[in-house]
């Protein structure tokens, strides 16, 4: 028991700094998911965490997954957040890639909750399917762990970057300030992997992170030309080509006609004099920092010449994604494992205490309130 009012039973995820356990709000008689944070935190870990839940509890958005409580329990912070049964993004695209169609719905509503953050002013800096939750009514943005509030002083030193590598932004790569445009490049990532259903940057991390630095992604052959180009820019190597959230939805929104202004993606890079600049990519969950070695200065100019790359595998035919209660840790551990999710289901009425919940399968998310479209 936590707080005086959740019961805390089956263990859902296991991340280096929390647990989360499926819990039960006796007080308003629902299922909740408790992040329980390990006792053996540091200094700048703890205001880490104190970070992550005034960031989190400031966003209120449909798209994003609700804080609904916090405190502390025998010297361990808590979180309580929404509980789901069902996958994240990842899962589901081990099964196959989406549809076009699918995969402009699903870009639509994510523009919308990070346009949401942005004016809020919180870059979340680790979007990745691990961290996108797949509700029957759209997609919601989950883990605040390593975000970060524009007008906060940063707990990361300089130069240290914080983030998934496979789809960092390549300023992140490098240790330069991360703001808005970060968090539109790693959704244009997240939309190619999800008409493709493969990663653009794979390897390791080291491999991953500098690969961006040398090529510009691919984008698929054979899409509508707006997407396409939308793709495109959201994926510029320059933070300031790229559409803001709130273009990119009302883009993918509006009709085939639309003209929201995106601008012209550049076809340079920024020249980069770091004869030996090191970025160093650090994982929180691992504690593991990576040392880049970047030689040199980027080529200015036309970028080089890229190959044509292969058909995408075949789409699925928009099957909604199946409604399941399993649950697994992200496979590249994050600061903050909680929030790894799926398929928001709507609150049982019928709640029971964790004892008897039966499966012990589900990740947090939001279980109030009617449907939200």
């Amino acid at each position: 028991m936590v707080g005086d009012r959740y019961e805390v039973g089956g263990l859902l995820g296991v991340g280096a700094t929390a647990r989360v356990y499926r819990g039960y709000d006796r007080r308003l008689d629902r299922e909740v998911a408790v992040k329980v944070f390990n006792r053996d935190a540091v200094a700048v870990e703890q205001r880490r965490r104190l970070r992550e839940v005034g960031i989190h509890g400031s966003v209120d958005h449909p798209g994003v997954v609700a804080l609904l409580d916090s405190g502390t329990e025998a010297g361990r912070m808590y979180l309580v957040m929404e509980f789901v049964a069902g996958e994240n993004l990842a899962e589901r695209l081990r099964r196959g890639p989406l549809t076009p169609e699918q995969v402009t719905r699903m870009g639509s509503r994510l523009a919308d909750a990070l346009a949401h953050l942005h004016a809020q002013g919180v870059t979340h800096r680790d979007l990745k399917p691990g961290n996108i939750l797949l509700a029957e009514h759209g997609p919601l943005i989950a883990d605040f762990g390593i975000a970060d509030a524009l007008d906060l002083t940063r707990v990361t030193a300089t130069g240290t970057v914080v983030g998934t590598a496979a789809y960092m932004a390549p300023e992140q790569v490098v240790g330069d300030p991360v703001e808005p445009a970060a968090d539109v490049y790693s959704l244009g990532l997240v939309l190619l992997e999800c008409l493709t259903g493969e990663l653009e940057y794979p390897g390791t991390m080291a491999e991953a992170a500098v690969a961006r630095l040398n090529r510009r992604p691919r984008i698929p052959a054979g899409l509508p030309a707006e997407l396409s180009s939308l793709l495109d820019h959201m994926t510029a190597r320059e933070p300031a080509a790229r559409p803001t959230a709130a273009a990119i939805h009302a883009k993918l929104t509006g009709p085939p006609s639309s003209t929201a202004a995106l601008g012209q993606p550049r076809t340079g890079t920024r020249t980069r004099a770091r004869v030996a600049a090191v970025a160093a990519l650090a994982v929180g969950a691992t504690g593991l920092v990576v040392p880049l070695l970047v030689n040199g200065s980027q080529p200015t100019g036309a970028p080089p010449t890229q190959t044509q790359p292969p058909s995408p595998p075949p789409v699925s035919v928009g099957v909604p994604p199946t409604i399941t209660a399993t649950v697994r840790v992200a496979e590249q551990p994050i600061p903050s494992v909680a929030e790894s999710a799926a398929n928001r289901i709507a609150p049982p009425p019928q709640a029971k205490p964790p004892g008897h919940a039966g499966k012990k399968e589900g990740h947090p998310g939001k279980g109030k309130g009617p449907q939200r479209g």
